[in-house]
């Protein structure tokens, strides 16, 4: 268990607030029943250095930057306060994604996404029928999961954002206690096809990086959570835990063992090597943040470690190594006048990951870094409502990993966080 803090701490007011704002800006229909964001877009930027233009738009229905990712977070501030605006406004925001889903098919994305297709939603579906008690919710799951089952074998990445490796966890957390068998059968399909894939040097695992994570990456295997090696390993390992099988276990150290051949001392860091220059060798960048770089690698040291215990001691070792640095870039950006709060590459995510650390490595000195990075980013920001989103112009957006429901989110799991689970990683 986490301690708690025994003084008066501002984060679930903070949270409560932002709820509140969510509320007020909803956009309901006219009989009442489904509601939505607007929010600044992604498509602000449609290439790396290219021109910025201010955009809004409506949100998508999916979890990473859509209705349901607010919803969500909602839900889960319904259940920390009891509050009947949140629970009916995250009910309407879900009825919503659903009817868009099912409305529009491709909206959804690749029906094996966590963050931006079906597997998301049957699993954020799954959570939120247990905060709201809505158990009608439970059943459309089944049927998201038929859906799942019928379109894995349509073209697909391999990563976290958008393929097998964000999937994986997700289906075996829907499966757990022998529920849900088609989730872990599709969860074994996954598996058998990233075993399939992968490009074996010996104890070294690698994916090709344009079928791992999408077209334009570039030619050079990925480090990191979202798009890397350190997703792909850790949903091996995922796959090991739950059965029992040797290659499973060969695939997540391999796919480890690709990331560790990388290290920079130097730097506390692992590489970037995404080509945003078509053609070029990428230069040897560094970033910190959970998508890329040392945050999101620690998430998976620290995973596999629970997963396989009998590589705790490296795990960890790498995991220390990987929280030192996220916590000094996460001091870096508290002191700039103003940046990035989100949870996908900002001080919310860095924050985090330090929380999960605390928890995971019983580190009271990360859970109280995490708690004051909270009450630094409060005082910044919390008075004028003004939470600079991940997009490229900063401005207003609600959503979870790249928006103000994410810092919400973040502030219940500071204020509570044996109570909120993880939020950057799926863990049951």
């Amino acid at each position: 268990m986490t301690p708690q803090p025994t003084a008066w701490e501002p984060f679930l007011p903070a949270a409560v607030e932002i709820g509140r704002t969510l509320c007020r800006e909803a956009i309901w229909d006219a009989a009442g029943r489904v509601c939505n964001w607007m929010g600044r877009s992604p498509n602000e930027i449609k290439q790396v250095g290219g021109p910025v233009t201010p955009t809004s738009a409506a949100l998508g229905p999916d979890l990473y930057g859509g209705s349901l990712g607010v919803a969500w977070f909602l839900a889960q501030l319904g259940a920390a306060t009891g509050d009947p605006d949140f629970r009916r406004t995250a009910l309407a925001a879900t009825a919503r994604s659903l009817r868009q889903i099912d409305r529009s098919p491709h909206a959804a994305g690749s029906p094996v996404s966590y963050f931006a297709g079906l597997v998301g939603t049957a699993f954020a579906l799954d959570r939120i029928a247990a905060l709201t008690g809505e158990a009608a919710l439970c059943e459309q799951v089944e049927g998201l999961l038929a859906r799942v089952a019928a379109g894995v074998t349509a073209p697909h990445v391999l990563d976290v954002i958008g393929g097998n490796a964000g999937a994986i966890p997700a289906l075996l957390a829907l499966s757990r206690d022998g529920q849900r068998p088609a989730a872990r059968e599709v969860a074994e399909q996954l598996g058998e096809e990233l075993l399939q894939t992968a490009i074996r040097q010996g104890q070294v695992w690698t994916w090709e990086a344009e079928k791992a994570a999408g077209p334009a990456i570039g030619t050079v295997p990925l480090t990191g959570f979202a798009h890397g090696n350190a997703g792909l390993g850790l949903s091996l390992f995922e796959m090991y835990a739950a059965t029992g099988r040797r290659d499973y276990l060969d695939g997540g150290r391999g796919a480890f063992a690709y990331e560790d051949g990388l290290f920079d001392a130097g730097a506390g860091n692992w590489p970037d090597l995404r080509q945003f220059e078509p053609g070029k060798t990428p230069t040897r960048q560094f970033t910190v943040a959970w998508c890329h770089g040392a945050p999101g690698i620690a998430l998976a040291r620290m995973r596999a470690a629970i997963l396989a215990p009998e590589s705790a001691d490296a795990y960890h070792a790498a995991a220390r190594t990987a929280l030192a640095t996220t916590r000094a870039a996460l001091d870096n950006m508290l002191t700039l006048p103003r940046h990035d709060v989100t949870l996908c590459h900002g001080a919310g995510g860095l924050s985090e990951v330090i929380l999960t650390g605390g928890q995971w490595l019983g580190d009271a000195a990360l859970a109280e870094a995490a708690r004051a990075a909270g009450r630094s980013l409060i005082d910044k920001y919390a008075a004028s409502g003004s939470w600079p989103s991940g997009m490229a112009t900063a401005g207003p957006n609600p959503s979870l990993m790249l928006g103000t429901a994410g810092i919400g989110m973040h502030f219940l799991r500071v204020h509570a966080p044996d109570a909120v689970s993880p939020l950057l990683i799926v863990t049951g």
